[in-house]
């Protein structure tokens, strides 16, 4: 009976060891596979650099059809960025005209959201990711349009 349960406890610990194993092995065969992976997008990276450069010297000759999708890539993060700011341009003064206008009231600003403090060190970057207004833009300019609204009937 004891030798019975020895060997079963055994068994037990010997397909436990090989589930680990083969999970270590997945692990590393993942872990080269990015690796590879990362070395392979530095490398065109690189490549990329070094055309842009002898394009720019005059030396090398740069397919059009190639330079116009990099231009046109380019220019979409050109305008992403430029909308990004825009946007954090806006909100700030909004946030600005929102704590003076509650400062007019000599009220207190209230928090948008519970993942900040005060509504100056909110941001819909740094909310937690169960917040309604993480990665969330729009919403959290829509909340900030609503407290002005709510400062201006407060005065009216």
């Amino acid at each position: 009976m004891i030798r019975r349960l020895f060997h079963d406890l055994e068994r037990r610990q010997v397909r436990e060891r090989k589930t680990i194993l083969e999970h270590n092995n997945n692990v590393r065969q993942m872990k080269s596979q990015k690796e590879q992976e990362r070395k392979r997008m530095e490398a065109k990276m690189n490549n990329v650099a070094k055309e842009e450069k002898t394009s720019q010297s005059g030396q090398g000759q740069v397919d059009s059809s190639e330079a116009d999708s990099r231009n046109g890539i380019d220019c979409q993060v050109k305008k992403k960025l430029i909308k990004l700011k825009e946007n954090e341009r806006y909100i700030n003064a909004l946030k600005k005209s929102i704590v003076e206008k509650y400062a007019s009231l000599s009220q207190p600003v209230p928090a948008l959201c519970s993942c900040a403090n005060s509504l100056i060190d909110s941001d819909p970057r740094t909310c937690a990711n169960n917040c309604i207004f993480y990665r969330n833009p729009k919403a959290y300019i829509q909340a900030l349009k609503n407290l002005v609204g709510i400062a201006r009937g407060n005065t009216a």
